[in-house]
């Protein structure tokens, strides 16, 4: 799995709070880690608006999650370059 974040998962603050911190997002990414890669976006947005309740944002929530779906065995024979 590879997850590309922007900085409003890790700098989600209320008030002047401390914020969400990488250790709070990859606790989230690590109980999903079995979902396919959209619930896993779910589950980080659900926690963010976990952490911060009724406040609107302050920043974006951009994130990219991309996973393997099915173990594919490597065939050098069905190569496209053949």
């Amino acid at each position: 799995m590879f997850a590309l974040l922007s900085d409003g998962f890790f700098e989600t603050r209320i008030g002047d709070q401390i914020s969400v911190g990488f250790e709070y997002v990859e606790d989230v990414i690590r109980t999903c880690r079995n979902e396919p890669a959209q619930v896993i976006m779910e589950c980080m947005d659900e926690a963010i608006v976990k952490w911060q309740g009724e406040l609107s944002r302050q920043d974006d929530t951009t994130a990219i999650v991309i996973k393997r779906t099915a173990d594919q065995e490597h065939d050098p024979t069905n190569s496209p370059d053949r």
